[in-house]
């Protein structure tokens, strides 16, 4: 990868889980970096591993769908044995504009963790995904006491070797987290005093992609959480009835989230959508959370 002066080297790291129809665009965007890229096939079942060596890409598989936790490790273990400094993780589905990729490198220099942030525009988002995300960030607030403008990019990149990501259980539990890298890196990374950085990317929904959220997801996002929060007792009582696929509602900083079941495997969120927007309209105002490439 050239990079400018002082920029970190840095490995592109995909995931990528049964993305055969799409990998291949997006890997054709990024055919100048594939030296300095990385796909991490999660168990697929398709064709994906092989579209990616057949162009030319370097492929890890993981030997059954494992998540994210297990797929950041990975990139990190072997990105650090190859000698970069950083990792940047991308998706595989198109939903990651590449063009991008420049304005995370410069992140690099100021920030040993960096996030997309995608809502800049929040007029533009589909109202599930608004719900969706403000109601992680809510619960982030309410864990760390800070206003995030996002919480779960999968657009985001940091500095190997700075931020634990072992993964999260709770006592009791004996299966990993699945998901729950994405946010434990976020909390682990400010409790430890430091600040994240974001750069602004277009948030991207091709037709007929679901708005929902899946359980495996939710049940992440909850777990994470009832490690840092003290009085969990409405926290717990939601992760619970995910697991037992029933709808919840859950007030946060004084917004109310209905969950819906939707799907066997998913849940739709809802909550006042006016609010929602004002939130990511005055969140954006503070400048600390701004990277201007």
């Amino acid at each position: 990868m050239k990079t400018q002066p002082g920029q970190p080297r840095t490995l592109v790291v995909i995931p990528a889980y049964n993305e055969a129809g799409r990998i291949g665009a997006v890997l054709n965007a990024i055919r100048h970096l594939r030296e300095d890229t990385l796909v991490i096939d999660d168990g697929s079942e398709d064709d994906t591993a092989n579209i990616a060596s057949r162009l030319g890409f370097n492929v890890h598989s993981l030997p059954v769908n494992s998540g994210l936790t297990a797929i950041y490790s990975a990139a990190e273990e072997l990105g650090k044995s190859w000698n970069y400094s950083h990792i940047l993780s991308m998706d595989a589905d198109g939903q990651h504009d590449p063009g991008y990729i420049p304005a995370f490198l410069d992140a690099f220099e100021h920030y040993d963790l960096v996030s997309g942030c995608r809502f800049y525009h929040p007029e533009e988002i589909p109202a599930p995904k608004i719900a969706s995300n403000l109601f992680a960030i809510m619960l982030f607030r309410e864990v760390l006491q800070k206003s995030l403008p996002d919480v779960a990019c999968g657009f985001r990149g940091w500095k190997i070797g700075t931020i634990s990501l072992a993964p999260e259980t709770n006592p009791g539990e004996v299966t990993p987290s699945r998901f729950g890298i994405v946010y434990s890196m976020m909390i682990r990374h400010i409790l430890a005093g430091k600040e994240a950085g974001f750069v602004r990317i277009p948030a991207i929904y091709h037709p007929g992609d679901p708005l929902n959220t899946k359980i495996p997801e939710i049940i992440s996002l909850l777990t994470v959480m009832l490690r840092y929060k003290k009085q969990g007792d409405s926290l717990q009582a939601a992760l619970d009835l995910v697991r037992d696929k029933r709808n919840f509602s859950l007030y946060l900083s004084g917004y109310r989230f209905e969950a819906k079941r939707v799907t066997d495997n998913a849940y739709l969120f809802e909550t006042d959508h006016d609010r929602a927007i004002g939130y990511f309209r005055n969140v954006h105002e503070l400048k600390e959370y701004e990277h201007k490439s």
